[in-house]
């Protein structure tokens, strides 16, 4: 892969093409994501985020995507009595998400902290 300074124009056949830079404002989770599950609101931010509702998949294949997915990306952070999710939960959750993400992400930290998570530190860290 070549890195091409932001501001140079390259040519792709008949397009001109100015290269620009994007900071991605998707948040590294790992070590993170579990400590969410401890709370109801935080169970249901993990569901209701843009990129996981919006998935090209039914509501048991994303349950079973997300029950992988969380053991593996923060399997400390994990409720030791998580319960996975279902796909009528997944459906519910789909269908009641808000239009505030943030104010929901918001609630999930203030519950994390009122519940005595220190992990709320961390997630809060992340944006």
């Amino acid at each position: 892969m070549t890195e091409l300074p932001t501001g140079q124009t390259v040519q792709a056949g008949p397009f001109e093409i100015e290269l620009v830079h994007l900071a991605h404002s998707i948040p590294d989770m790992r070590g993170v994501i579990g400590r969410f599950a401890h709370v109801p609101s935080g169970r249901a931010f993990l569901i209701q985020v843009a990129g996981v509702a919006q998935a090209p998949l039914d509501d048991a294949a994303l349950a079973a995507l997300m029950n992988w997915l969380l053991p593996r990306m923060d399997a400390a952070g994990l409720p030791a009595d998580f319960a996975p999710y279902t796909a009528a939960e997944v459906a519910r959750l789909r269908a009641e998400r808000p239009g505030d993400l943030g104010a929901l992400r918001a609630q999930a930290l203030a519950d994390l902290a009122a519940a005595g998570h220190a992990s709320a530190e961390t997630a809060a860290d992340t944006p």
